[in-house]
């Protein structure tokens, strides 16, 4: 549940279906300071919409699936944070995880770096990758990037199999992805040195996408939506599952 605002702020102009406040990650009763947010919705390009002094920030979008980036005010001291959040045809805003306050703000934030007193990386060359990334594809540099899966010790993960009505799964779930999943366990626990081992799960049944097999055009080049493919995977079988035991979520089709 978003927080009332500890402040006032301008009032949102006519016809607004996004409300933000960014708050300070040290302290919830201040802004953050983030210049804007960079928008994308599911497919398009990337833009940055600025954000209010008062640490507001309001837009009015169409319905559709979005990633918000709530831009980091100074990045030696904070790191960029993502959230997913869609508008239905009825022109309201969700996010994920989340609910707006009273007033129908969603309050975020920014992300605070890993503190130096937990990077136990000591230098033995002067080859270094010292820029650690916030992409969500790659991981460079020292330390992790908050979020990424742990270096070591026992992932909990998720296998959610989906079919279609023109590709229907004929084999259980588990019959069909176990080979997988074993030789992916075993992949990762020789190649990190015995450190990391997978604890695969797979739902006992497949899960019915409300969708045909192409409408997110995964096989075609440069338009395949596969963000929306797999939110909409996660959102379809949400009933059948308690996320929160998971470390990680994967969405598996029939072969």
């Amino acid at each position: 549940m978003s927080f009332e605002l500890p402040v006032s702020v301008q009032a949102a102009p006519a016809g607004t279906n996004v409300k933000l406040w960014v708050y300070n990650p040290a302290d919830k009763k201040t802004k953050a300071g983030s210049p804007g947010v960079y928008l994308q919705i599911s497919g398009g390009e990337w833009k940055f919409y600025p954000g209010n002094a008062d640490g507001s920030f309001y837009a009015n979008l169409v319905s559709g699936s979005y990633l918000f980036d709530i831009v980091e005010p100074n990045p030696t001291q904070y790191v960029r944070k993502r959230y997913s959040a869609s508008v239905n045809s009825s022109g309201v805003l969700s996010i994920s995880g989340m609910r707006p306050n009273s007033a129908g703000f969603f309050t975020v934030t920014v992300d605070l770096p890993q503190s130096a007193s937990t990077n136990k990386f000591v230098p033995t060359t002067q080859c270094q990758l010292l820029d650690q990334t916030n992409n969500l594809q790659m991981q460079v540099g020292f330390p992790k990037a908050p979020g990424r899966l742990p270096s070591f010790g026992t992932i909990k993960a998720l296998i959610v199999p989906v079919d279609f009505a023109d590709v229907v799964g004929q084999r259980p779930p588990a019959e069909e992805f176990t080979p997988m999943t074993d030789g992916m366990n075993e992949f990762y626990y020789k190649m990190s040195g015995n450190k990391v081992k997978f604890d695969y799960q797979v739902l006992k049944n497949w899960v019915r996408m409300p969708v045909s097999s192409t409408f997110h055009k995964l096989g075609v080049w440069g338009q395949g939506d596969a963000w929306a493919y797999w939110k909409l995977a996660v959102e379809t079988a949400d009933p059948l599952v308690d996320y929160s035991q998971f470390d990680v979520v994967y969405v598996l089709s029939p072969r």
